[in-house]
């Protein structure tokens, strides 16, 4: 069987030259085996220059290099920058392929990745639909995503077919202005949006009761980040906001609004997408190494303080479907919350 081609977009700054390097290495290897189409490189002017022989090495190994001139900063972070140099990488892209947006400090091993690309119509083929109609045609495929906050997700890199790759654009400024969404941002608008247009009553639902899961964290966050990211550097301030988390998630776990929301996100998750991420599958921040397990079988045991990773921020990442499944599947211990939320998961599946 002829396995369709990948399109892979580095997006932003030249980070890391040297990982930088030993990615494209590796990809032009895949490429050669007809796994990889182009390699792209979608940055901002003048960056590519300020890194001694990267200009050279880039015309040398034929990377396709986008140097467009910086977006206006239009809301707080980077995420217009992250989402102008995806856009730009996208027009560059070919038709009919795969699209893998990463980043320039950020690398697979090379054995993951190979499996990754080889196998991607497989794993990313839907299989259940979702009863109000699918959001994608194919799977996307991220290493992680968070327990407890909807389409929370990781957005540093994803493996998405051509067909959906345009979805995963999102410049709606709501996200910081009506429901000011404050940390993690990032991670969400990217992959809510596209739900958000499929499932508005729900989606808005949600973002207008339940986005803040630490009161007032967020409305702190938008209106004196300097002081919020400073303060966030003691132990102890991450560890009352931890505990503030989790006592309104066990209250939220009782609600049933709360509850058919995240059977939303759960039944999105169980269709339309593959998360995965092996034991050293990526090199990139503290939280994309998997340390702590969810219970397959016991839902309670998950939304727990017990489950939060050491440099997560109070999330509980998670970095394969093993409980979702086996949520949808019945496979977990009946008990009032599982069968809340495996009941609310069912309703949106076909």
């Amino acid at each position: 069987m002829v396995v369709k081609k990948t399109d892979v977009i580095f997006c932003g700054l030249p980070r890391k030259p040297d990982m930088f390097k030993k990615s494209i290495k590796d990809l032009i290897d895949l490429q050669k085996k007809g796994l990889v189409n182009k390699i792209i490189f979608s940055t901002w002017k003048n960056q590519v220059e300020k890194v001694r022989g990267l200009d050279d090495f880039l015309k040398k190994n034929k990377i396709t290099v986008i140097k467009s001139i910086q977006p206006k900063k239009e809301v707080p972070g980077h995420i217009w920058h992250q989402m102008k140099a995806y856009e730009n990488g996208l027009k560059k892209a070919g038709k009919n392929t795969y699209i893998l947006k990463t980043r320039t400090d950020l690398y697979f091993n090379k054995n993951f990745l190979k499996k990754l690309l080889s196998e991607k119509e497989k794993i990313l083929k839907i299989k259940r639909n979702l009863r109000g109609g699918n959001v994608f045609k194919e799977k996307v495929w991220v290493p992680y995503f968070e327990l407890t906050r909807p389409f929370f997700m990781s957005d540093e890199c994803f493996l998405v077919s051509g067909a959906d790759a345009k979805k995963l654009l999102n410049y709606n400024k709501i996200y910081y202005t009506k429901y000011a969404i404050g940390p993690g941002i990032c991670h969400l608008m990217r992959l809510i949006e596209p739900f958000r247009k499929k499932y508005p009553k729900e989606i808005d639902a949600y973002l207008s009761k339940f986005n803040d899961d630490r009161p007032g964290k967020s409305y702190f966050y938008k209106n004196w980040r300097k002081t919020y990211l400073f303060l966030k550097k003691f132990m102890f301030i991450r560890k009352l906001s931890e505990k503030q988390r989790f006592y309104v998630l066990r209250k939220r776990l009782r609600n049933l609004e709360f509850v058919k929301y995240l059977g939303l996100y759960y039944a999105a998750l169980y269709s339309q997408f593959h998360i995965e991420l092996p034991k050293n599958g990526i090199v990139f921040r503290e939280w994309f190494v998997q340390k702590k397990e969810l219970d397959p079988r016991h839902a309670e045991n998950n939304y727990s303080e017990k489950k939060v990773g050491e440099e997560s921020g109070g999330q509980i990442f998670v970095y394969n479907l093993k409980f979702i499944n086996n949520l949808v599947e019945g496979k977990v211990k009946k008990t009032p919350i599982s069968e809340n939320i495996r009941n609310s998961i069912v309703k949106y599946l076909k």
